[in-house]
């Protein structure tokens, strides 16, 4: 960010320093290329079109805010244009503040749209989460034959609390309580055995196989 910016009191005269800025400093330039190559790459889709549309203004509405933050932060701590040492110090914990909540507000806007609308980023929205609940995993099973079987199963409510096993009951020692039961998120998966396997069970269960 151009620091003469604190000077200017139009939106039109802190454009123009800003861009005049970027066009003489190639690293100004640099960085704004590698904003718009970041998001762009950043947009998770198979649709070409929807990269070239989401991650660039994705990109802009990032640019944008570091224009407005920094414009306020130098307007505020360099009116003259012309910041001392002290003065460039005392933007930074405006430009950190003022980034911090502009940046997240931003990626949280756009990942909530991505998901809503167009459903992308749903690792990305979900992470941000923090829930205990929704949880899923796999459990496999491999038959005499090799064939194996994938049951995706999820569980929406985590227990919250636990009990003692009674006697006789189970053979674990806790009962979890309060949480729903698991359930299938999907149709089994069932992979066949390979060609292999039939002959690799017949010399395992062989009497004359070696064993460890």
């Amino acid at each position: 960010m151009a620091p003469e910016i604190g000077k200017e009191h139009s939106l039109w005269g802190a454009l123009g320093v800003v861009l005049d800025h970027a066009v003489r400093d190639p690293g100004a330039a640099l960085s704004i290329i590698a904003v718009f190559a970041g998001f762009l790459l950043f947009t998770d889709t198979h649709s070409r079109t929807y990269r070239l549309i989401a991650g660039p203004s994705h990109g802009v509405a990032h640019l944008a805010a570091l224009f407005f933050v920094g414009w306020g932060a130098t307007a505020l701590t360099a009116p003259s244009g012309n910041p001392s040492a002290w003065q460039l110090l005392a933007s930074v914990p405006l430009l950190s503040i003022g980034g911090y909540l502009a940046g997240g507000l931003i990626m949280g806007l756009y990942l909530f749209v991505s998901l809503r609308f167009f459903r992308r980023h749903q690792n990305e929205a979900s992470s941000s989460l923090g829930s205990a609940d929704w949880k899923n995993f796999l459990r496999l099973r491999i038959a005499e034959d090799g064939t194996l079987t994938i049951f995706p199963i999820g569980i929406r409510r985590v227990a919250r609390r636990k009990r003692a096993t009674a006697s006789g009951e189970t053979p674990s020692r806790f009962i979890p309580e309060g949480g729903s039961a698991p359930e299938l998120i999907e149709r089994p998966i069932v992979v066949a055995p390979p060609p292999a396997a039939p002959v690799l069970r017949a010399s395992i269960d062989s009497p004359s196989a070696p064993r460890a």
